[in-house]
């Protein structure tokens, strides 16, 4: 298969699994962090079901090996982490936090991070390699991972703003490569990818107040998300 068949070939299953965890979420009666939850959980546990079946989940090496030189490689996604925790202070310091918030933020991000490395830099950029350079493979895989960001336009409209989000994507994408290639350890890149979409995660929150009048989340819902 050339790099241009396989490029739109992996373009449509990611797409595919990102619609699906859309379609699955938007069919809940739950809240939207718990919707999402669901969803992701559910395409992410499918996903790794299949390949550890069809005994391709060693190929994805999820391990500690070499941890620290991920966490090397990637300072520039520390730092990003850190400027997102600063830039957003006030919005952090507004929320009214619940157990059920902070577990749903973090294993929401948890699941985006798992599922996109798995997919982006475990399957899509390990296939490149075979037959490509780690930089070409970098680059097409990476390209991939930000092209199926310009889905977000269906729930925003601001077509500069997602196409900013799809560059912004793109190089993340090659820093999780390299990273991925360096240290032959997906791990370093999962938690690099996790750490950076939660302190990044807190726009997405609005402020809750937790009463037992007024509870945006139900007992239903706080059993699930501990799901």
């Amino acid at each position: 298969m050339t790099n241009t068949k396989k490029s739109i070939f992996y373009f449509i299953i990611f797409s595919i699994l990102l619609a699906l965890m859309a379609l699955i979420g938007s069919v809940l009666p739950f809240s939207d962090y718990t919707n999402n939850l669901i969803g992701q959980s559910i395409v992410t546990m499918s996903l790794l079901i299949y390949l550890v079946k069809d005994g391709k989940y060693n190929n994805l090496q999820i391990n500690l090996k070499n941890i620290h030189i991920g966490f090397i490689i990637g300072i520039y996604i520390l730092l990003m982490a850190v400027l997102n925790l600063l830039s957003g202070a006030e919005t952090i310091l507004t929320i009214n936090y619940s157990f059920i918030i902070v577990i749903s933020l973090i294993l929401t991000n948890l699941m985006v991070a798992l599922f996109e490395e798995v997919v982006c830099r475990g399957i899509i950029f390990n296939e490149f390699l075979k037959n490509n350079t780690p930089l070409k493979a970098g680059l097409l895989s990476s390209a991939i991972f930000a092209l199926a960001h310009f889905l977000n336009i269906t729930h925003n409209p601001d077509f500069l703003g997602v196409f900013t989000q799809v560059v912004y994507t793109f190089f993340l994408g090659m820093i999780f490569a390299a990273i991925y290639y360096y240290t032959k350890n997906l791990l370093t890149a999962i938690l690099l990818h996790f750490i950076l979409d939660l302190t990044s995660g807190f726009y997405e929150l609005k402020p809750v107040k937790v009463a037992s009048d007024s509870m945006t989340t139900t007992v239903n819902d706080m059993f699930v998300t501990i799901l």
